[in-house]
């Protein structure tokens, strides 16, 4: 270390000293705290389950809160002392230690669950249920509870048929940001944006006839906030109907927050084109419906995502659940692989904290929402909590938020689902 330090440049030394000094100041944080924390564990509860239950105890919660705050402080000192450089190096050193992590006994105890997956990968056919028999109690107990993905079909979705051709009539004069999938792409889904700016209604006459825009991808593309009109022209904006089993979605519950506008969301894209294994953020639960054309989903629960090669610090991961091979990727075949074909009419859900990634076998129409409820409630706090996104977790943990569903929920409207007070019908909710 001596050598390499005396041949570097006086701004290397700089910067290195820094580095040394953030070690140092982490280090007598650590040092200080016989449990390794009031800071790093008081502060970020290790499971949703610890963090409920610090949640739910008085001198617990404040210490908790407390513990925040600190860890905000170090954070924000260590920001300001830090060179440019040295914050790289500090990034660097998190992505060793998140390697580390990865081979502690008890991560490898976790990674190894399915014995006997030795030579090839085990995969389960994600089960199909008839929306006419699937009663909320059921689909939150049997399914979202245990991150458990589903096929529901027989629903009803619109009060008119979302064909292109109306998407087109309603919706055709905006000009959404379109996405491809390059090759090794960082970004999440592994797409970025397409440059090139033209209207929907030019995109749908060409995306599955047009070499290069066969590449582009509609993706997640808010109607609420681009295109509400798709919703019907005037209250109850009934040309939408969220089903029962969503209808009661928490982040429709607060006024002071973006996520409420965000969906449901628009994807079109043309045969071949797909996103890349990853995780949707937040730990929000994931729904999708397929109005035209075929898709096939892979799918892992959120306890084998140490087996498929995660980036640090991201939700993506190195092995392309579509192309590569787990000859190349051996600790993929200790994972179960769930899959399924959806089809027009369809609908998918994929629990909150879990890889998936998706290919389209047809041109394809879908739209799609993040919601959070009972079932991912603690999942999405603790979520919160390790992102730094101090705000939302206050607002989500305060003592009056309404928690909970309704048993005798029914599809609503797009306009019952905006305009519902939960705080009045707070007394009403009994399934949690």
């Amino acid at each position: 270390y001596e050598v390499a330090y005396h041949h570097m440049n006086e701004a290397e030394r700089e910067s290195e000293r820094k580095l040394r000094e953030a070690l140092d100041q982490i280090w007598k944080q650590i040092h200080a705290n016989e449990i390794i924390g009031s800071v790093l564990v008081a502060a970020k509860p290790k499971t949703p389950a610890v963090l409920k239950h610090f949640l739910s105890h008085d001198d617990t919660r404040i210490t908790l809160f407390e513990n925040i705050e600190r860890l905000e402080k170090l954070r924000v000192s260590l920001q300001r002392q830090t060179s440019k450089s040295a914050k790289i190096s500090l990034a660097r050193l998190c992505a060793a230690l998140f390697s580390f992590l990865l081979e502690t006994p008890s991560r490898r105890e976790e990674s190894t669950r399915f014995k006997g997956v030795m030579n090839s990968q085990t995969v389960i056919e994600i089960e199909r249920r008839s929306a006419d028999d699937l009663s909320l109690e059921e689909f939150i107990n049997q399914y979202a509870k245990l991150r458990k993905p589903v096929v529901i079909t027989d629903l009803n979705m619109f009060r008119l048929p979302w064909t292109n051709g109306y998407i087109n009539t309603t919706c055709g004069n905006h000009r959404p940001e379109f996405k491809k999938r390059p090759r090794n792409a960082a970004t999440w889904g592994g797409l970025v944006a397409v440059k090139e700016e033209i209207t929907l209604s030019e995109f749908l006459s060409t995306y599955n006839k047009n070499s290069t825009r066969k590449q582009w991808y509609l993706h997640d593309y808010s109607l609420p906030t681009e295109c509400p009109e798709i919703m019907g022209e005037y209250p109850p904006y009934d040309n939408f109907y969220v089903p029962k089993y969503f209808a009661g979605d928490y982040f429709q519950r607060l006024p002071f927050i973006g996520y409420q506008h965000s969906w449901p969301s628009l994807f079109i894209g043309s045969n071949g084109t797909q996103s890349a294994l990853h995780i949707d953020s937040g730990g929000t639960n994931f729904w999708m419906y397929l109005i035209e054309g075929k898709k096939e989903w892979r799918f892992f629960n959120h306890f084998d995502k140490v087996n498929l090669y995660p980036r640090p610090n991201s939700n993506h991961f190195e092995f392309d659940v579509f192309k590569d091979s787990v000859d190349d990727y051996p600790l993929v075949q200790k994972a179960s692989m769930y899959t399924a074909i959806q089809n027009p009419g369809e609908l998918i859900f994929i629990p909150g904290g879990c890889p998936h990634g998706v290919h389209n076998h047809a041109d394809i129409t879908a739209i799609s929402m993040n919601y959070l409820d009972s079932s991912n409630f603690w999942l999405y706090l603790w979520t919160q909590l390790m992102e730094g996104n101090y705000r939302d977790f206050e607002l989500y943990s305060d003592s009056q938020f309404p928690i909970g569903l309704k048993k005798s929920q029914r599809e609503v409207t797009f306009g019952e689902f905006k305009s519902t007070n939960w705080y009045d019908n707070a007394r009403f909710l009994d399934l949690f």
